[in-house]
């Protein structure tokens, strides 16, 4: 007789089968049940913006930095959002090379799924001379599974909670008094564009941060791993393993659906389907709650 642990190892299908079989997971929830969900907001101080997800033992941590900078060229009049991700050695015993093909993969997702939401009209300073560019990363400290879920929500968190200073261009003599003392001055060099020669730009930016980022209408996500003909919501990195099919809502803070991504071949029948729309309405009001309660 081999051991709970050995056959847990051996036969991981089997042993999960065990338990859905009885509508329970290995961790004590049910099939329907997500594991509790921690956010808190602003954890970071020297960013502009941050928030800190924990899912269960799933720890994600994302930051937004920025920088005043020229436009680009084909965009004179709009800001830039850059989006990484990264998965520290604690989060997974992958190599490298696979823990970075994860995180391409997870800042494509965001990238994709965010970024459309961003009014990036509103980071311009002045058009043709200066625009903010922010720069989100998402840091993946732990992963007990459902990464997707914690990074999207630790991304949204961190740029609602984006607060900029105020910014209004100076001329070269009102900045030298400025720069004695009477206001914080940022220079932003321009001697690399090769069409506005070696031409400097100073602004005056305020010691308060009171600007919000328009984020409109953001996703949310809600997945689930399908499996015996049902379907785990926010499923452990033990039974991500497991479960090849995989299926994720996209979801409005109304509760309404966006839309849907399916991995895998198993068939998500309509009765699925409308009991996991159904959940992810339900985990949507839950995400709106801790968002809000942190802004």
């Amino acid at each position: 007789m081999i051991s709970e642990d050995v056959y847990r190892k051996v036969h991981p299908k089997e042993y999960l089968k065990r338990f859905i079989d009885k509508d329970v997971r290995p961790d004590g929830r049910a099939v329907s049940t997500a594991r509790y969900l921690r956010l808190t907001i602003g954890s970071i101080n020297t960013a502009v913006g941050s928030a800190l997800v924990r899912l269960g033992n799933t720890t994600v941590l994302a930051g937004v930095n920025a920088t005043l900078i020229r436009p680009n060229n084909a965009n004179p009049d709009k800001g830039i959002v850059e989006v990484s991700v990264e998965l520290l050695p604690t989060a997974s015993g992958e190599s490298r090379n696979v823990r970075g093909e994860e995180a391409v993969v997870l800042a494509e997702f965001l990238r994709t799924l965010i970024i459309p939401h961003i009014d990036v009209s509103t980071l311009c300073v002045e058009a043709d001379k200066l625009v903010w560019c922010l720069s989100l990363t998402v840091y993946c400290i732990d992963h007990d599974g459902n990464l997707e879920d914690s990074v999207v929500l630790a991304a949204v968190a961190a740029l609602r909670n984006v607060r900029l200073p105020t910014v209004r261009m100076v001329d070269g003599d009102e900045g030298g008094d400025i720069e004695n003392g009477i206001e914080n001055t940022r220079m932003i060099d321009a001697d690399n564009e090769a069409e506005e020669g070696n031409e400097s730009i100073m602004a005056v930016v305020s010691s308060k941060r009171t600007e919000s980022l328009e984020l409109d209408n953001f996703p949310l996500t809600v997945s689930f791993q399908l499996f015996c003909e049902k379907a785990l919501i926010d499923p452990s990195a033990e039974e991500e393993v497991v479960c090849v099919s995989r299926v994720t809502f996209i979801m409005k803070p109304t509760g309404d659906m966006r839309g849907i991504l399916k991995e895998g071949g198993h068939i998500l029948s309509p009765k699925l389907y409308n009991s996991c729309l159904a959940q992810s309405k339900e985990r949507v009001k839950e995400y709106m709650k801790k968002l809000q309660a942190g802004s």
